[in-house]
């Protein structure tokens, strides 16, 4: 029984260092750092309204692509 109680008390703590506190810090992390990056290179237009990404739908005419995105 005292090993199912350390047991679960590792999980605990391991799951909340894991789980929340290590995403919770890459996130902001990268969200100070590289704030367009993080966020996805939005397109913006003149209403604040989002568009689209600047990562999506890229012409690409080098003959080593299939085909891009339309």
């Amino acid at each position: 029984m005292k090993s199912l109680k350390k047991a679960t008390l590792l999980f605990g703590v391991l799951f909340i260092i894991t789980g929340l506190v290590y995403p919770l810090a890459v996130i902001l992390v990268s969200e100070s750092l590289f704030p367009s990056q993080a966020h996805g290179n939005l397109i913006v237009d003149n209403n604040n309204t989002i568009i689209g990404s600047k990562l999506i739908g890229q012409n690409f005419t080098a003959p080593q692509y299939f085909q891009s995105r339309p």
